[in-house]
C-alpha cells in the first residue's frame, strides 16, 4: 500500500492502519535507506511517524489531539501550521541548541521562568 493511501486512511474517521504496517516498519523496511530529496525522510522513517501518530490517537483522549497552541509553538507558527520542511529545521536547530541551553542554564538569573516557558 502506498505512504499516501496509508496517510488518507490514518486521517479517515477511526485512524485505522492495517497490521502490516508495524511489520513492515520494524523488519521491511531499512532505516538507512537514502531518502527522497522531495520528502526528506525515507520509508521506513515515514512509517514510523505514521505508527506513532497511529498510537497518538488511539492512546491520547480526543480532548487532547490538537493541544494547545502555547505548548505546541515553535518560533512564530504551531506546528500543526509547518510544512515537514520547516518542521524538520527546527527540529534539527532544538537539537543543535539544547546541550548549549542546558549548559547556559546554570548562570542565568532567570533559570526557572526559561525551562518552564520551553518545558
Amino acid at each position: 500500500m502506498s505512504l499516501a493511501a496509508l496517510n488518507e486512511a490514518l486521517e479517515a474517521e477511526g485512524h485505522a492502519l492495517p497490521e502490516a504496517v508495524w511489520a513492515e516498519w520494524l523488519w521491511g523496511t531499512d532505516p538507512e535507506q537514502p531518502y527522497h530529496v522531495d520528502v526528506l525522510l525515507n520509508r521506513n522513517q515515514l512509517l514510523g511517524l505514521l505508527v506513532c501518530r497511529y498510537k497518538h490517537f488511539h492512546t491520547v483522549p480526543a480532548e487532547y489531539t490538537h493541544p494547545p497552541a502555547h505548548r505546541m509553538t515553535i518560533m512564530d507558527k504551531p506546528i500543526h501550521a509547518m510544512t515537514w520542511r520547516e518542521l524538520k529545521d527546527t527540529v534539527a536547530n532544538v537539537l543543535l541548541e539544547w546541550p548549549a541551553f542546558l549548559d547556559r542554564i546554570k548562570q542565568n538569573i532567570r533559570a526557572r521562568e526559561n525551562m518552564r516557558q520551553v518545558g
